[in-house]
């Protein structure tokens, strides 16, 4: 069960990635789908790791909040997806993280 959850992590962090290429899909809808997949696959994902922007745009501006509640497509090599599953009854979960690109 603990090795499920860790290649469970990797794959709805593949799937969100496929869904953010193929779909130009926003921050929201990307989270959305990586929740209600954890949930098919008996998991529940944890939205306090919501994603994060690399580094400093080069106009100087800068969004602050999470990848899980921007309301436009990411831009590639710019945000990071954080998966964070977890069992919904006992005490252990996986994390899986990789850049949008």
């Amino acid at each position: 069960e603990l090795k499920r959850c860790a290649r469970d992590a990797r794959k709805i962090f593949d799937a969100v990635a496929n869904r953010w290429k193929t779909e130009k899909a926003t921050g929201v809808e990307l989270y959305q789908f990586a929740g209600e997949m954890a949930k098919d696959l008996g998991w529940e994902l944890n939205l306090d790791l919501g994603g994060h922007r690399l580094g400093e745009a080069p106009s100087g501006e800068q969004y602050e909040g999470p990848l899980s509640e921007i309301t436009f497509n990411p831009a590639p090599h710019l945000w990071m997806v954080e998966i964070h599953i977890r069992h919904p009854e006992k005490q252990f979960g996986a994390f899986y993280e990789d850049l949008l690109a």
